[in-house]
């Protein structure tokens, strides 16, 4: 009857009720396996589910435990924590390595902590990455949204002294600097750009403020802000023993601020005036310069009164370093002259009028009487060359121990000087210690002054020859060359041995 049931049915069958019970009863078995077989594989597939999800979670786990090795045996993960912090402190320097407020140390300091938990915990445990605070309120980050951090990031620096830089301009300000000035006796520089009244909680704090303070750079208001903000002086740096560098810049009105300001300026060790917009006025500047007795370097850009005489005499024992910036004219007169320095060893003048410069610069010398090792001239033009040659020429005759001479941005050729400069035999040759020139010319692209390859011949020799004990001459180490085109000679001058050729 099985066989019958499994074949196509073309007609109806007919059975008896004993087999009719028996099929029902196999089918319920059947069915009733089916259903058992579903479990069974049901079971199954949630149990080989589970196993293959274990074995996920075994092979995320495994290439966790890889990543990790693999980051431990990376090659950044070898350098000692002592070298990856100082790698850290590189990176968040400026390219010139000089810090303002328009850098932005702390975003960072920010991207070095994200990285991974590794570089957050060095950058952390690195105090002087978080000593060093640049902030201005004038990039799109709010001073005011910056306050809360102010304490983190100090705590993290530990004891090291604080580097603040400044650009304040908003009254929103003021609640950001309070916080900072929190930390006043710790602060080791202080370099302050913008408005008097960003500033009133700076200026009102009383002397004794500052007992680290170092270096102090001013950048505050105009003209008349600073008396009409501070009617009163200001003694918040007066004892500040540890203050030897004072900078004013920009648009500050210099005399105004010695006139609002006690500073200690007997122990002043360098002192920058900057400020085209101020002229000095002998009655505040001569007193300020007869004070500082100790300055080892003084960089002075202002427009001085008609009225200063060899008669007024600044006698600066200490002094090694000057910086001025020429503005002598009918009008106003040349600082230089009524300067004494008998310890200078570095002079650069940025000017004009070389005839009234070269003047003053011989009269100096014969009140001074220095042993000038250094000498740099910025932006002398002059039409007639030959007169200008034969002024810098005397003017350089009377330096006679003179090593480093560098001419930058001049108009004039310079043959006429570079053929004083040639040594020839049985002849006295101008500045015989010189070691390094300097040659920069204000339009770029000037032609390759024709005698500077024999005069660089006439001044170098090489190590085993003996021309130095014969002829007193020094051998020329150093030449450097800006703005002039590129000529073959160049190749023969860069090629001697001894001789660093700088050309750019």
């Amino acid at each position: 009857m099985l066989q019958h049931s499994q074949n196509r049915i073309e007609e109806p069958i007919w059975l008896e009720p004993t087999e009719l019970s028996f099929l029902q009863k196999k089918i319920s078995e059947t069915e009733a396996q089916v259903e058992s077989l579903q479990s069974q594989m049901s079971e199954a597939k949630r149990a080989h589910e589970a196993q293959i999800s274990d074995l996920m979670r075994q092979k995320d786990a495994k290439l966790v435990e890889l990543a990790s090795f693999r980051n431990i045996l990376s090659p950044v993960r070898r350098i000692p924590v002592e070298i990856l912090s100082e790698i850290f402190q590189l990176t968040c320097l400026p390219e010139d390595g000089i810090l303002d407020s328009g850098h932005d140390i702390v975003l960072y300091t920010y991207n070095l902590s994200s990285v991974c938990a590794a570089w957050k915990k060095v950058a952390h445990a690195t105090p002087q990455l978080w000593s060093k605070l640049c902030v201005s309120d004038r990039r799109p980050l709010k001073v005011t949204a910056s306050i809360e951090w102010v304490e983190e990031r100090f705590n993290r620096s530990g004891s090291l002294p604080l580097d603040v830089y400044l650009s304040l301009f908003r009254e929103a300000s003021a609640q950001f600097l309070g916080r900072i000035l929190e930390y006043r006796h710790r602060i080791r520089t202080s370099d302050v750009t913008g408005y008097p009244d960003s500033y009133t909680a700076l200026f009102n704090l009383p002397r004794s403020s500052f007992s680290r303070l170092e270096k102090v750079t001013l950048s505050i208001g105009h003209r008349d802000e600073l008396r009409y903000h501070f009617p009163n002086k200001i003694e918040a740096f007066l004892d500040a023993p540890k203050l030897q560098h004072v900078q004013i810049r920009r648009t500050t009105s210099s005399t105004l601020l010695f006139k609002a300001y006690v500073l200690p300026m007997e122990q002043l060790a360098t002192l920058s005036i900057a400020s085209l917009y101020t002229i000095f006025d002998p009655a505040v500047h001569m007193d300020t310069l007869h004070a500082c007795k100790g300055l080892v370097d003084l960089e002075i850009n202002l427009k001085v009164y008609r009225g200063l005489t060899s008669n007024v005499s600044i006698l600066l024992p200490a002094l090694k370093y000057l910086k001025i910036d020429y503005w002598p004219s009918e009008e106003y007169d040349d600082l230089l002259c009524c300067l004494t320095l008998p310890l200078l060893e570095r002079l650069r003048l940025i000017g004009r009028r070389q005839d009234i410069v070269f003047e003053n610069v011989a009269d100096f010398q014969r009140r001074s009487a220095t042993s000038l090792l250094s000498l740099t001239l910025d932006l002398f033009v002059e039409d007639n060359v030959e007169l200008f040659a034969q002024n810098l020429t005397a003017t350089l005759g009377i330096f006679s121990n003179l090593q480093s001479l560098q001419l930058n941005r001049l108009g004039p050729d310079v043959n006429p000087l570079l053929g004083a400069l040639t040594f020839s035999e049985g002849s006295q040759v101008l500045l015989p210690k010189l070691t390094h020139l300097g040659l920069q010319n204000r339009k770029q692209g000037t032609r390759y002054p024709s005698d500077l390859t024999s005069m660089v011949l006439s001044r170098w020799w090489p190590d085993d020859d003996e021309r130095a004990t014969c002829t007193g001459l020094a051998r020329l180490q150093k030449v450097t060359l800006r703005g002039y085109c590129y000529d073959e000679e160049i190749a023969c001058i860069s090629e001697l041995s001894g001789l660093e050729f700088d050309y750019m």
